[in-house]
């Protein structure tokens, strides 16, 4: 979770720019839009990290929707995987708070017993992944400062 400088429509749009994703989020090394169109319920893309050294694609789709407040997008690589994103308006609409929840179910048996055998790395990685996209969230909407 962080509160960005930046009332809730400029973040909004900075979250759900998908063709620009690569270039806002530093740990985002490509972005392949699937759907054309504005975002919406539906939308999907496929997302390339680089994972421990390793490049790493998936496929996500937005399956709920609360316009300019909430979407949870889906990932099936194995396992199934949702992301959760919460924008919070400020009372005076001069920042947003912006609230990341993952969540991962199922997958195959060997997934399983890897997720077991290394469950703190995978949760340090979307940790660290989720961390570093809201610092560069925050980077492309707050104001920037003149000296």
């Amino acid at each position: 979770e962080r509160t960005i400088a930046a009332p809730m429509e400029i973040v909004w749009a900075a979250l759900t720019d998908i063709p620009r994703r690569a270039e806002l989020f530093s740990k985002v090394d490509a972005v392949e839009p699937l759907t054309a169109g504005s975002f919406d319920l539906g939308t999907r893309w496929r997302e390339t990290r680089t994972v421990y050294g390793q490049s790493s694609s998936a496929n996500f789709e937005v399956i709920e929707l609360e316009a300019s407040r909430r979407f949870l997008a889906e990932s099936i690589v194995g396992p199934r995987s949702t992301m959760e994103y919460v924008l919070l308006p400020a009372q005076d609409g001069a920042s947003t708070t912006v609230r990341v929840t993952s969540e991962t179910m199922g997958g195959s048996l060997g997934y399983k017993i890897a997720e077991v055998l290394s469950r703190s790395r995978i949760t340090q990685c979307i940790v660290e992944n989720n961390t570093q996209d809201l610092v560069d969230l925050a980077h492309a909407c707050e104001p920037r400062q003149t000296s």
